[in-house]
C-alpha cells in the first residue's frame, strides 16, 4: 500500500503509474484489499468481485480464485476428456487448460457417436 501511495504521490513522475505491472498491482490491492482508519484490511468474501473479473494475483493476471468441493487455488483448471468405451482401454483423448471459475460442465465438446 506505501509503494501505491507514493506513485500516486504528486511528486512522482506520471509515466510510473502508466507501467503496465504498477496498474495490475493497483487492481490487485482494489479487488482484494480496503484501507479502514488507517490499516490496510482483506475483503470479505461478500465484498470481493466475481472471481472471473478480478486480479487474484499481481504475479499473473489470468490466474483466477476456484473452487472445487472442499479444494480452492489461484490458477488454471486441466480438463481432460476420456474415451470410456465398454471393454476398451480408457484414453485421454482432450486436454483444455482454462481460467480457473470456468466450470468443467461448460468445457465439454458437443459429441456425436458415428
Amino acid at each position: 500500500m506505501q509503494l501505491l501511495e507514493k506513485l500516486w504521490d504528486e511528486t512522482t513522475p506520471i509515466h510510473l503509474r502508466q507501467i503496465q505491472t504498477v496498474e495490475i498491482m493497483r487492481l490487485t490491492w482494489v479487488h482484494q484489499y480496503f484501507v479502514e482508519r488507517g490499516k490496510v484490511r482483506l475483503r470479505p468474501a461478500k465484498d470481493l468481485p466475481p472471481a472471473g473479473q478480478r486480479f487474484d494475483s499481481p504475479y499473473d493476471p489470468e490466474a483466477h480464485y476456484a473452487n472445487k468441493r472442499t479444494t480452492t487455488w489461484v490458477g488454471y483448471k486441466v480438463h481432460l476428456t476420456e474415451s470410456c468405451d465398454e471393454n476398451q482401454m480408457h484414453l485421454i483423448t482432450n486436454v483444455l487448460t482454462t481460467h480457473a471459475h470456468l466450470a468443467d460442465v461448460d468445457q465439454t465438446e458437443k459429441y456425436t457417436r458415428h
